[in-house]
């Protein structure tokens, strides 16, 4: 993940983006251009796209408030759950260890892209 991170950093900072999700955004627009080039930044064209995870990271909100967001999240996800780092570990040891796997996003959002968070 680090790499994957640290990668959207570089390109945010070439195209100027401040916003990480900008640059991984943009990451996931060329991955079949980077799966055609090779190793162009290291990533080969294998992504891992992930939604809501449980991580440290919201650690910024309340306890309270973090848990009733993650309830009102899973509610409208189809896998009805908030991700943990483990499940998205997974996915990213399936892109880093099988070559077969190339110009694509693994998408681990719980299926978040298909629903309405209206």
């Amino acid at each position: 993940m680090d790499l994957i991170l640290r990668n959207a950093r570089q390109i945010g900072a070439e195209h100027e983006l401040t916003d990480i999700g900008i640059a991984a955004g943009r990451i996931a627009v060329i991955a079949p251009d980077l799966a055609a080039e090779g190793e162009t930044i290291d990533l080969g064209g294998r992504l891992v796209s992930p939604g809501f995870v449980d991580t440290p990271w919201w650690a910024g909100l309340p306890e309270e408030a973090r848990e009733a967001y993650f309830a009102q999240a899973a509610g409208a996800l189809l896998t009805r759950r908030i991700a943990t780092a483990d499940d998205v570990a997974g996915a990213v040891v399936f892109a880093a260890t099988n070559p077969n796997v190339t110009g694509t996003v693994i998408e681990t959002d719980g299926g978040a892209r298909l629903v309405s968070f209206g």
